[in-house]
């Protein structure tokens, strides 16, 4: 379910048949729990509890930073208060872990946490140049810079960047309406692009099933070429186009 907030009514949220729940704004930020969801879009930084339809701020975080919550309900970000930035770990408001970022990166705030990975993207010159990964909750890092994905194409605004996290620690990069690429295994060393029926404005996760939307990024009222909602169980070898039938790339 996702918290939605009309105009005219308090937030509510939206089961997987269409109902509506009501759900409570609360006054004051709490510790995240696992099971907890991060609200992706926009700031202020805040969190959606489904077992009690609550939406909070996550105490210990800056008011707005960019966020993941991991599977253990630890929260990562990255502190830009001061140079150089810094990869900040915490759970109920502690830090876990503190680690500066490499020179000569600095980061956007990108960061991404799943199956026992945490992955944030390095810029330089404002553009991505690769990733910052870690799968011993912060204790190593290293810098992936390669890999097969082709860093020096993506030349668009960090706004563009895709970074998720797979439940089993894989790691998915990519562009909106361009290019994405997943790691072959959970090292996240390798990766290979992925073939989409056509180009997706957004791109997500959930479970093991990716899913893309093909739509306008503008608000114009002309149609995109395959506009609707695409679907994989296989890591994107084929897809389905949810409401129709047959369809396989």
């Amino acid at each position: 379910m996702a918290p939605q907030q009309p105009r005219t009514s308090s937030a509510y949220a939206l089961d997987v048949r269409g109902k509506r729940h009501k759900v409570t704004a609360s006054d004051r930020a709490l510790g995240t729990h696992p099971g907890d969801i991060v609200l992706h879009e926009g700031m202020p930084a805040r969190f959606y509890r489904p077992a009690n339809r609550t939406v909070a701020a996550p105490v210990g975080a800056p008011e707005y930073v960019d966020f993941a919550l991991a599977e253990r309900g630890s929260v990562w970000f990255v502190d830009q208060s001061r140079m150089p930035n810094r990869v900040v770990q915490q759970r109920d408001g502690r830090t876990l872990t503190s680690m500066p970022m490499p020179k000569p990166y600095t980061s956007g705030g990108a960061v991404t946490a799943a199956g026992g990975t945490t992955a944030l993207a390095l810029l330089r010159g404002g553009t991505v140049r690769g990733l910052m990964v870690t799968a011993d909750d912060g204790a190593h890092w290293r810098n992936l810079t390669g890999g097969g994905i082709p860093w020096q194409d993506l030349k668009r605004d960090l706004v563009f960047l895709v970074l998720r996290a797979l439940p089993d620690g894989r790691l998915l990069v990519g562009e909106r309406e361009g290019r994405y690429w997943l790691a072959d295994d959970r090292s996240n060393r390798a990766f290979h692009q992925l073939k989409t029926p056509v180009p997706f404005a957004s791109f997500t996760v959930q479970g093991k099933t990716l899913y893309g939307i093909a739509d306008a990024t503008k608000a114009t009222y002309n149609l995109v070429k395959g506009e609707g909602l695409y679907a994989s169980d296989d890591g994107g070898r084929t897809w389905r186009r949810q409401g129709k039938r047959g369809l396989r790339r």
